[in-house]
């Protein structure tokens, strides 16, 4: 009888069993009630810090309350959604989620961590920090409106950015739930879905790369609108003129294309050059959101280097294998020379057996004439595509019947692989707002692996370097970019800095960062961001571009660790190795056209 001390002789062992047994469950039925009260009083405690957040769909079916639809609410059904089923006003005032009322303060509002989400709450953070984007947001947001699309995830993202940007008197985080939930129901992304409810270490920069495709879903619908309301506009005639200007009166015309350009959107310009004979195909352009640089691994213990050499490795020239046009015309053109007849008619070519092209008399056949047709023809189509720079997709467009060879690979390098061609890759128009993505990820023997290697970066960034401004160098060991590239000006530091910020539309000042504390599969991630501005910069500093570092309020700092904000100084966030990199553009171009 081990609970002989508790129970009077004789307790049998049935009444023991069962005494433990109620123990136990009174110990879980006490628990749980007790893990609900608490949730209750937090949720409802966060409710009356935070008014202009709805409480969770959980905390509301829990409890019974009455909530207000949610803005992004959306049918179960699988049909699509009708036009303007998601349209919904944005808020009154930029505080609609932090302190309603509240004078300006210095505290300003982090992110909760619901699990491992800190990828999450720092690319937020920082994006907060970027005024372009949030300038290009309302502006979608506003021609959205007024041709009624929906756009869930640009009003999400533009109120959760009004409350990262709006101080308060004391400290306060906000869950991210409703830019969340938006993304993961409006988007029907499964690798979003993954990243956000996996509750595990994700990367920041494809987490980056989800939202702006999701932003640029939006974007792409408002954008077809306005082209064809546009077209609509531009009809003739009396009647419609007067059909449009009083349709004009109550529906106004939205926010012209132009001014939806994506800030981050740039274009990258390729080209591949052949090093025997310098032929470079045509110049490809292509559409690019961030720059992914790979941070080169030092092997040397605290060994660092910059970010300019991070962009001169992504910028430079790289040996490729690769089949050049202009060489295989060359040795198709010297194979058909062959097998023409020269000026004194003498016939070099068709060199055939007897039976085999010639007759019993010597004489050429049918066959062989045809052949001999054929072989000049192509010698005429050959000698053209050399002399008028005909392009491997005209030259096929016109001569479908013609097969060409390739030219003969040269022997592999002392390496072992085989280069042919210089390829490089510069910028031909740079973006309004630029995300380096500083690529540490290593791969080895052992696994994947983080490259601690240090990164040191400024303030200032001029991308001349790397862009084509003027003329484009068609010598293969050379960059396409070279002729661009800016000569040294006499002068000090601060004047050349000066002129640059006055007249440069290659300048670009750090406006936030993102940095990785820990490995390859495990860490946090922390944002670096400029303080919001309590009052907006003159209109004649701002088209200058002028920075003003000197000014105590741009030279603030935040770091911001999920709901942890603190003040730091430009210099620290400068000491950071970084992850993720937003400039945004200054100077005289810093309005694109």
């Amino acid at each position: 009888y081990p609970l002989f001390g508790i129970f009077p002789y004789p307790a049998s062992i049935l009444h023991q069993v069962l005494f433990v047994t109620g123990l136990l469950l009174s110990i879980l039925v006490v628990s749980v009630l007790r893990h609900s009260i608490i949730g209750f009083i937090v949720e409802f405690a966060h409710m009356i810090v935070l008014p202009g957040l709805a409480p969770s769909s959980s905390f509301a079916t829990r409890y019974s309350l009455e909530t207000s639809p949610s803005p992004y609410a959306t049918s179960s059904s699988s049909k699509p959604l009708a036009k303007g089923r998601l349209r919904r006003k944005p808020p009154k005032s930029a505080t609609s989620l932090s302190c309603q009322g509240c004078p300006a303060g210095s505290h300003y509002t982090g992110l909760v961590n619901t699990g491992n989400t800190c990828f999450l709450n720092s690319v937020l953070q920082s994006l907060a920090s970027v005024t372009l984007f949030t300038e290009h947001l309302t502006r979608l947001q506003r021609s959205a409106e007024q041709l009624d699309i929906p756009t869930p995830v640009v009003d999400a993202l533009l109120d959760l950015i009004s409350a990262l940007n709006t101080p308060a008197t004391r400290r306060s985080a906000i869950r991210p739930s409703v830019l969340t939930d938006t993304l993961s129901i409006a988007t029907q992304s499964s690798s979003i879905r993954t990243l956000l409810t996996a509750h595990q270490q994700q990367d920041a920069q494809e987490l980056l790369v989800l939202l702006l495709e999701a932003i640029s879903k939006e974007r792409a619908a408002v954008w077809a609108e306005t082209s064809y309301v546009e077209s609509e506009a531009q009809g003739s005639g009396l009647a419609s003129i007067l059909a449009k200007s009083i349709k004009a009166r109550s529906h106004p015309l939205p926010v012209a294309r132009r001014h939806l350009y994506n800030p981050f959107e740039a274009l990258v310009a390729q080209r591949t050059a052949c090093l025997r004979c310098g032929y470079y195909d045509v110049i490809r352009n292509f559409v690019q959101e961030e720059v992914s640089v790979n941070v080169p691994l030092q092997r040397r213990v605290g060994s660092a280097l910059g970010l300019e050499d991070c962009l001169d490795s992504w910028a430079g020239l790289e040996g490729v294998e690769w089949r050049c046009w202009r060489c295989t015309l060359g040795k198709d053109k010297v194979a058909v020379d062959a097998n023409v007849e020269d000026g004194s008619g003498a016939t070099h070519t068709i060199k055939v057996a007897k039976g085999n092209g010639t007759s019993s008399n010597g004489k050429i056949t049918p066959s062989a004439k045809k052949r001999l047709k054929e072989v000049r023809k192509a010698h005429s189509a050959l000698t053209q595509a050399l002399s008028r720079s005909i392009t491997e997709e005209e030259f096929r467009a016109l001569h479908p019947s013609i097969r060409l060879s390739s030219p003969p690979l040269p022997p592999p390098s002392p390496a072992g692989s085989i280069i042919t061609a210089t390829k490089q890759t510069v910028f031909s128009r740079p973006p309004q707002t630029l995300v380096v993505h500083l690529n540490r990820s290593i791969y080895q023997g052992m696994g994947a692996g983080k490259n601690n290697t240090r990164v040191f970066f400024q303030e200032y960034l001029d991308l001349a370097k790397w862009c084509i401004t003027s003329g484009v160098e068609s010598d293969a060991i050379k960059g396409m970019n070279e002729t661009s590239q800016r000569p040294a000006k006499s002068g000090t530091q601060e004047e050349d800095w000066t002129h640059r910020l006055t007249t440069s539309r290659t300048v670009y000042r750090l406006d936030s960062l993102v940095v990785h504390y820990g490995g390859h599969s495990f860490g946090h991630y922390v944002s670096f961001r400029r303080r919001p501005r309590r009052r907006p910069l003159p209109q004649q500093q701002e088209t200058k571009g002028i920075a003003l570092s000197e000014d105590e309020e741009d030279d603030g700092w935040l770091r911001i660790s999920d709901d942890s904000v603190t003040h730091v100084s430009l210099r620290e966030a400068l000491s950071q190795n970084a992850f993720l990199l937003f400039y945004q553009r200054v100077g005289s171009g810093s309005t694109q056209a």
